[in-house]
């Protein structure tokens, strides 16, 4: 193997130097010690494939790497680094100035890009301290993400032992109050209380559903598409036909920009965001519902808008809370799910949603925004 080692003292940061041009080498580690104030341990290697033999137990801090070593060349010479098993930051060096070459490199991983003959003291202080800087972060980002990784995939499973542990007892339970109400037919009081027990379990499996339905949507799960937003209300309205005629209700469109979404999704969102409109409705007056869509630059909004009971401005922000109520009476249906898996929905889109003073202080609005251009998903 041939390679030199330099070091300006403690060696509190390691640096890998590849470049097979030994002028270039002692320019690069006297730069390096004229301009940074760190204390670096350089090791210099002329071939990639000595680089990469001695990684692991070198643990660089930095790559400082030429594109042309003799035993590789090009954007080659990027791939196989950042093949490497290192969090080092890595400064790509080149005699050629093609803008084309800077991009390959960095989209492919590299940190920064110099030019041989325009490297200055100054030019290469600035480039270690940044690139350095970026993969720490980089690195500390990646880690998060494997975090948050490890915790979705432990919520999927917890999810799992809900649906299977606690969905059958529930069932069980349910299939046996039944059978209560069938055995004592004359008896009035064990045919309420069995009645009772059958709402309640009702009510508990509902529960788990959304808990397992909330807990396992995921990013991934969302596919974009181009959608014709009255396509979408008519199926919404074919939907609730039953409840929108059984309270007299009105289901208006519109301004009907398209909009892009997962077509599944922002069905789910609408449908419980029209139920809830029909859910608080004011028994005053029938329900009107109103959707608009539009599109301002970058931003799509979509907003409904009702004349029902409306919800009080403090209040507003804990609407979108798991298990949160803001009405405790016994005839008004749900369990505080439907708006905070809306709010899951919509921010894997990364759009966001709130309730805004609706017009005239009568019912409640809600604004969902959108990207209007198709994004990666979270």
């Amino acid at each position: 193997m041939n390679f030199t080692r330099h070091s300006t003292g403690s060696g509190t940061e390691t640096v890998a130097l590849l470049d097979d041009d030994p002028i270039h080498r002692l320019h690069i580690e006297r730069s390096l010690r004229r301009a940074c104030s760190n204390d670096f341990e350089i090791h210099s290697f002329e071939r990639l494939c000595e680089l990469e033999s001695a990684v692991e137990e070198l643990a660089p801090d930095l790559i400082l790497a030429d594109l042309g070593p003799t035993d590789a060349s090009g954007v080659e010479v990027i791939e196989r680094i950042m093949a490497l098993d290192t969090s080092a930051a890595t400064i790509v060096m080149t005699d050629n100035s093609d803008p084309a070459v800077a991009l390959a490199a960095l989209e492919r991983g590299a940190q920064d890009f110099l030019v041989k003959n325009r490297v200055s003291d100054e030019v290469l202080e600035r480039s270690v301290r940044y690139s350095m800087a970026r993969a720490k972060s980089t690195e500390q980002l990646s880690q998060i993400a494997r975090e948050l990784a490890t915790s979705n995939r432990q919520l999927e499973r917890y999810a799992g032992i809900v649906a299977h542990d606690l969905r059958a007892p529930v069932r069980t339970s349910r299939l046996l109050a039944d059978r209560l109400v069938d055995a004592a037919p004359t008896n009035d009081r064990a045919a309420d209380l069995g009645s009772r027990l059958d709402e309640c379990l009702n009510r508990l499996e509902v529960l788990i559903e959304g808990l397992l339905r909330i807990s396992t949507l995921q990013a991934e799960d969302v596919d974009p598409e181009l959608i014709d937003i009255a396509d979408l209300v008519a199926e919404v309205r074919d939907v609730l036909s039953a409840d929108l005629e059984a309270c007299g209700a009105q289901l208006v469109l519109g301004e009907a920009a398209p909009v892009w979404a997962s077509a599944e999704m922002l069905r789910v969102v609408l449908l419980s965001v029209i139920e809830n409109s029909l859910t608080y409705r004011s028994h005053d007056r029938s329900p009107d519902i109103l959707i608009d869509v539009s599109t301002r630059g970058r931003i799509t909004e979509l907003r409904v808008a009702d004349n029902g009971i409306g919800i009080e401005p403090e209040y507003r922000e804990r609407v979108f809370r798991l298990f949160e109520r803001l009405h405790n009476d016994p005839t008004i249906e749900g369990v505080g799910f439907g708006l905070a898996v809306c709010q899951h929905i919509v921010e894997l889109h990364r759009g966001s949603l709130r309730f805004v003073e609706p017009r005239g202080g009568i019912g409640a609005t809600l604004t969902i925004e959108l990207p209007s251009r198709p994004q990666s998903p979270r």
